[in-house]
């Protein structure tokens, strides 16, 4: 099928967006606090009638939102012999008002801090401005006045394709997990835009990892199998000729062109397919994409060596987890054997014939990771001499997922994973998930609340309304990209408790689709 196409039949999926009006709960401030997460919080601040030159007023709407920032100013007297100027900053948690231009030092794009710099000729004035913001705080400076402003309205004008109402959550979820359902909904809702976005303050693109998590949650909560199917659609318009499926792609005016790859991201595609007939019972985006997520497997047939093993070739990379420094060989191998299992079902669901052969290659990838990588302690690792140097949680996992270990074996090393403390542990609510999911496959649900209720019940205490892109409890300030003020505190793939919750409900919630697959 053309790309040509699949643009067509993005644009026929194309959600509504839906629009709501939110006012500020108040003013604060930012203040040095040691016992908050990053050393700031905000504390109430009285507000004035007038703000002057070099002055601030700091807005919270009580919880993460998405949309365009609307002010109503007027002026205190009647001189206006020079424009306004003033500066924007808005903030998805308080330590980004410690934000500096001068002291910025990572590779991302400076742009991407929530600030802009405007000039007003004339007041009264009804602005509007023009960048899509996603924060929960919203500081105005008066950089220069010829007289002191008055807000006399301030609003945030949001949206999402979910619309504003959150989920309510399943009846019998003890007060932690309900806290944690209603931020995971507000997450993917925040994320849910015309397609599945990433998070809304930065990159603000469709990524196939992320897609399969929002599919999940989206599937027992807002139900709406149009946004997948565009998502997908999306992605496939974005395929060059040689077929491969784009990790991440954009859309509007750039709708047919695709960013970075992650090497792994493609093989999570059938599995996304498979869940979507299961969630929905609708098979034409299976039927659509069957032969490119089939493609995908045997574009990368020449990465593996002699003994069966998979090794991406530089400079090509895996996500698997945000930490860019930890070994991702088992976990990748692991991934495309996990994708293989997910491409013959497909192939069963479809009626066609490749099934025999993907799962005799899937058994054949699995001999050979437990011949060269499972250690004598029974932890997998690539580091044959010491069986030690790189031994993580992403190995294990992905090894229990591609069911490289089963039954009481998987079950004895998911167990014993979770124990060990000298495994590289996961940076990212991405690989929690994983791990969630494993929990669920041994069928050890005490280990999967816990890890849920530790790991996102942590993110809580650190005031958030919505879930982390990266999230170490013992380092505040960790960042993948070396300066948190750039990290997105509303990620796309941090929203899955939600999924699991709804599968673990004591009564299930109205609308929940088929089991999963």
């Amino acid at each position: 099928m053309k790309t040509k196409t699949f643009r067509e039949k993005a644009q026929a999926c194309l959600p509504a967006l839906k629009h709501w009006c939110m006012s500020p709960v108040g003013t604060v401030e930012p203040v040095e606090d040691p016992a908050a997460w990053q050393g700031v919080s905000m504390r109430p601040a009285g507000e004035k009638r007038s703000y002057g030159n070099g002055e601030r007023v700091f807005f919270d709407f009580g919880e993460h939102a998405v949309g365009h920032v609307e002010l109503e100013l007027a002026l205190d007297g009647v001189d206006f012999d020079s424009p306004l100027f003033l500066r924007f900053l808005a903030a998805e948690l308080p330590y980004e008002f410690s934000y500096r231009r001068e002291e910025w030092t990572t590779w991302l794009s400076q742009a991407w801090m929530q600030e802009d710099f405007v000039k007003y000729d004339t007041l009264p004035a009804k602005i509007r401005l023009p960048r899509l913001y996603a924060f929960r705080y919203l500081m105005v400076e008066v950089v220069a006045t010829p007289n002191p402003i008055r807000f006399r309205k301030v609003r945030l004008r949001a949206e999402s394709s979910a619309g504003r109402r959150l989920p309510p959550p399943p009846q019998g979820l003890p007060p932690l997990e309900s806290q944690i359902w209603e931020a995971g909904v507000r997450t993917l809702r925040n994320c849910m835009q015309t397609v599945f976005e990433d998070g809304p303050k930065r990159d603000r693109r469709l990524w196939l990892g992320d897609l399969r998590l929002e599919a999940l949650v989206n599937a027992v909560t807002y139900r709406n199998p149009r946004v997948v199917e565009r998502s997908l659609y999306v992605l496939a318009a974005a395929m060059e000729k040689d077929g491969i499926f784009p990790s991440c792609a954009y859309e509007g005016e750039m709708l047919g062109r695709h960013g970075a790859h992650a090497y792994e991201y493609p093989f999570l595609l059938p599995k996304i397919l498979v869940e979507h007939i299961g969630f929905y019972q609708r098979r034409q985006v299976a039927r659509d994409l069957y032969q490119t997520a089939l493609l995908q497997f045997k574009r990368v047939e020449k990465d593996f060596d002699r003994d069966g093993l998979l090794h991406v070739p530089p400079p090509q990379w895996s996500v698997i987890d945000q930490n860019r420094t930890m070994d991702k060989t088992v976990a990748t191998h692991c991934a495309y054997i996990y994708g293989l299992e997910a491409m013959a079902q497909l192939s069963d669901l479809l009626g066609k014939p490749d099934a025999p052969s993907l799962r005799k290659r899937a058994a054949w990838l699995r001999k050979t990771a437990r011949a060269h990588w499972l250690q004598e302690d029974g932890f997998f690792a690539t580091d044959r001499e010491t069986g030690r140097g790189d031994r993580t949680v992403a190995s294990q996992v992905w090894a229990i997922l591609a069911e490289v270990v089963t039954g009481e074996e998987a079950a004895d090393l998911l167990k014993r994973t979770l124990a060990e403390d000298s495994l590289v542990a996961p940076m990212s609510p991405y690989l929690q998930h994983f791990l969630l999911e494993a929990c669920r496959l041994v069928g050890n649900e005490e280990a999967l609340h816990q890890v849920l209720q530790r790991y996102w019940g942590a993110i809580l205490k650190t005031g958030a309304s919505t879930f982390y892109e990266v999230f170490k409890m013992d380092d505040p300030f960790y960042s993948p990209y070396k300066q948190a003020w750039v990290n997105s505190a509303c990620h796309a793939w941090s929203c899955t408790p939600v999924f699991f919750l709804a599968h673990n409900a004591r009564e299930t919630p109205r609308g929940t689709p088929h089991p999963l697959p």
